[in-house]
């Protein structure tokens, strides 16, 4: 096989990572406004006591659907379609279906039974009143996790056919739902938010469903005696425990941040919803797009174009993850203080989302990496190796959780927090690149590294002249409102200008790699008009 060819599977996959790149960003602009208007009209209290009842249905969803679900039955379906045996795909897909709904229902009564008892384990220090409001909104919400783990199964199907043009456009439906149940909160207070997010859930399935009617083969039935079904099983058990540890890390953040000061929680919240914004845009998008087709090069057996294919997008995404880490850290109070700075969230609100999101902006490089690197696994059908490896990164994540909220200012806990997270994140990073070139031989190691040097020298130029622009501005405009945004324009396009010259002087490949897929998808864009 020749270069070219094995490049084909790469270069067809731009398009679409480019589509789901572009979806995630306007979802997470989406996400933002929605975080906006929940900061702007609900007090401290009550976003701690949303976000702390959002983690319920969450952990229930990641665990029975979610990513664990599309890891395990992906390469199945997928491979199933490769060799041409489509009824026997969705019979399994049918089955996959059905024991989704019926765990996640079963789960859902038994959580709404016993909420009072699980809020109070997970918030001891919530006074009563903030408590039961807890307890009503993670009730309300149970409705969320049934309709979402539905529609990873069908976004999972959907991606196996290489159609993601409805996957991409349903997260905007979910997340406007979201807006106008923050907007209806100044009426309904923060019970209209949760109901916004179960309705949000069920429009996030109904989008989808439409692009399944061509082959739709749908069956009431739980065929779990097929051997495909039982694959799906085995690829599905170590990544669910994989999860399991990382929602009970999550728990262990919650614990520790319900201890702190009122608002830590909804700080950590919104330093995250910021950081992960550029990590599904960056990540996320491509690990999407390429995973089924690394399953098929897997099933046939193609190993030089799947190494290829990941070698190409891991290094784009790092090579854009690097100063959007170094942007957000330098930026992080003009951005804090845009977003967020209105209402009923205070000088002191900012400050403690500030504060985290300077250390979740560490973890951003790697964070991106690990939604690319564990589907690389997955894809060969090997669960087991991304999964230890998580199990350990979230271990020393929650080690380092309880040693960093002790060594920290009890005021600034919710740093110490972010920081172990960044600190187990680029060990778990680290870690999988390491076995994964064990595994495939190689995918260009030195390679990875030599993009990460261009984009660490490219932004620490950026840095030096973001810092110095910023102080200049700060002398003489407010960083709030108008003001802020003003200093986020101007100092971020100075940024991404000075990140590009260097690149430019380094005669950075990656640089080249990025404008030209702009311009294709601009030219696809002219044509389509």
């Amino acid at each position: 096989m020749t270069a070219d060819s094995a490049a084909r599977p790469a270069g067809r996959l731009a398009s679409a990572a480019l589509v789901l790149s572009a979806s995630f960003v306007v979802s997470r602009v989406l996400g933002l406004l929605r975080n906006v208007l929940i900061a702007d009209i609900f007090p401290r209290h009550a976003t701690d006591a949303y976000f702390a009842a959002f983690r319920i249905p969450d952990t229930m969803y990641t665990l029975v659907s979610g990513g664990a679900l599309a890891s395990a039955f992906i390469p199945v379906f997928a491979g199933l379609l490769e060799e041409r045996r489509g009824r026997e795909a969705w019979r399994v897909a049918s089955t996959v279906i059905n024991t989704v709904f019926l765990a996640l229902a079963v789960f859902a009564a038994v959580a709404f039974i016993f909420a009072p008892q699980i809020m109070a384990l997970l918030l001891p220090s919530f006074a009563p009143g903030e408590l039961g409001t807890a307890v009503d909104l993670t009730r309300i919400m149970l409705l969320q996790p049934i309709f979402l783990g539905v529609q990873a199964v069908v976004a999972s199907v959907l991606q196996s056919y290489n159609r993601f043009t409805l996957t991409a456009v349903a997260p905007l439906v979910y997340t406007i739902a979201g807006i106008i149940g923050a907007l209806l909160g100044r009426t309904y207070g923060v019970s209209a938010l949760a109901w916004s997010i179960v309705v949000g859930a069920l429009a996030y399935l109904v989008v989808q469903v439409p692009g399944m009617l061509p082959e739709l083969r749908w069956r009431p039935s739980l065929d779990w005696d097929l051997p495909a079904t039982r694959e799906v099983l085995r690829l599905f058990i170590p990544r669910v425990i994989g999860l399991a540890a990382f929602q009970g890390m999550l728990l262990i953040t919650l614990f520790l941040a319900g201890r702190l000061p009122s608002g830590s929680i909804t700080a950590i919240n919104f330093a995250w919803v910021v950081i992960w914004a550029p990590v599904s845009a960056l990540g996320t998008a491509a690990a999407t797009a390429i995973f089924p087709t690394l399953s098929r090069l897997h099933t046939a057996e193609d190993f030089r174009a799947l190494r290829l294919t990941v070698h190409r997008g891991l290094r784009l995404a790092l090579f854009l993850a690097v100063p959007a880490a170094v942007g957000l850290i330098v930026l992080r109070r003009p951005i804090v203080n845009l977003l967020f700075h209105r209402g009923n969230f205070t000088d002191l609100a900012v400050e403690q989302t500030a504060w985290a999101l300077m250390f979740y902006a560490l973890a951003l490089p790697a964070l991106t990496a690990i939604e690319v690197l564990p589907r690389v696994f997955y894809a060969m059908r090997e669960t087991v190796t991304p999964v230890r490896i998580a199990i350990v990164a979230v271990t020393i994540d929650a080690i380092l959780s309880v040693v960093f909220v002790a060594l920290f200012p009890h005021s600034e806990g919710q740093g110490g927090l972010a920081l172990a997270t960044a600190i187990a994140s680029t060990l778990q990073a680290g870690w999988l690149v390491a076995s994964l070139q064990g595994r495939l031989g190689s995918i260009g190691v030195p390679s990875l590294l030599g993009t990460l040097r261009d984009a660490l020298l490219g932004s620490a130029a950026m840095a030096v002249v973001v810092y110095v622009v910023l102080r200049g501005l700060a002398a003489f405009i407010p960083d709030i409102g108008f003001g802020a945004f003003t200093i986020v324009v101007v100092t971020g396009g100075l940024g991404v200008l000075t990140f590009a010259w260097v690149e430019w002087l380094l005669g950075a490949p990656e640089l080249e790699q990025a404008v030209g897929m702009l311009r294709r998808r601009q030219q696809k864009s002219r044509l389509k008009l």
